[in-house]
C-alpha cells in the first residue's frame, strides 16, 4: 500500500497542469508622446514604464500635466511591448481620476476612454503589479459587468484563504463577474 500511494502522489504531480511560464526581463520607457496628443506636454514627472523582473509585471504611470486643466490622452492599442514570450492579455487598471482603463492587449499597451462624463486628466501616479506565473483570466467586455477586489492576507485569516496558496502579506486579487 505505501509503494502504491507513492505511486499515486508521483503521478498527482506529473499531472498538474502549470499555469505560468518564465519571461525575460525586460524595461521600456515609453516616450510621453506616444500617450498625449500634441500639443500637450507633461510637466513633472517620469512618464510611463513597463518591466518585467523576475515574473512580475510591473507597470508605472507618473506625469503631471501643466498646459490645460484636463488632458486627454491616446486611446487605442498604442505602443508595442517586444516581450519574450508574449504577454497575456490583461486590465493593469484605471488611470488618474478613473477616465482612462490601461491594459494589455496582443502585447500593445492600451489605453481605453471608460469614463466619457470625464473631461480628462490632470495627471496620473499608478503603479500595477502582477505576478506572470499565476492563472490569468479573459479580460472583461465593459467595466460595467465585473468587479475587481485586492486584498492583502493578514494573520489569522481563514484556512480557506491560506488554501489558495498565499502566505501572510501576500497580495491576492478577485475578479467577480455579473451578467
Amino acid at each position: 500500500m505505501k509503494h502504491f500511494l507513492s505511486f499515486f502522489y508521483i503521478i498527482l504531480l506529473f499531472s498538474v497542469p502549470t499555469f505560468g511560464q518564465t519571461y525575460n526581463n525586460y524595461n521600456q520607457n515609453i516616450p510621453i508622446s506616444y500617450i498625449l496628443p500634441s500639443p500637450f506636454t507633461m510637466s513633472s514627472g517620469t512618464g510611463v514604464q513597463i518591466s518585467i523582473q523576475n515574473n512580475y509585471l510591473i507597470a508605472n504611470f507618473n506625469a503631471i500635466f501643466s498646459t490645460h486643466p484636463f488632458v486627454p490622452l491616446k486611446t487605442g492599442e498604442l505602443y508595442y511591448l517586444n516581450t519574450s514570450p508574449l504577454l497575456l492579455d490583461r486590465v493593469l487598471g484605471l488611470l488618474g481620476n478613473g477616465k482612462y482603463e490601461a491594459s494589455i492587449r496582443n502585447n500593445f499597451l492600451v489605453i481605453k476612454d471608460v469614463n466619457p462624463t470625464i473631461s480628462g486628466v490632470t495627471g496620473f501616479n499608478n503603479t500595477f503589479t502582477y505576478n506572470l506565473f499565476l492563472p490569468q483570466f479573459d479580460l472583461p467586455t465593459s467595466v460595467q459587468n465585473y468587479v475587481k477586489t485586492t486584498s492583502v492576507l493578514v494573520e489569522g485569516q481563514t484556512n480557506s484563504t491560506q488554501i489558495a496558496g498565499l502566505q501572510v502579506g501576500q497580495k491576492m486579487e478577485q475578479i467577480t463577474y455579473f451578467d
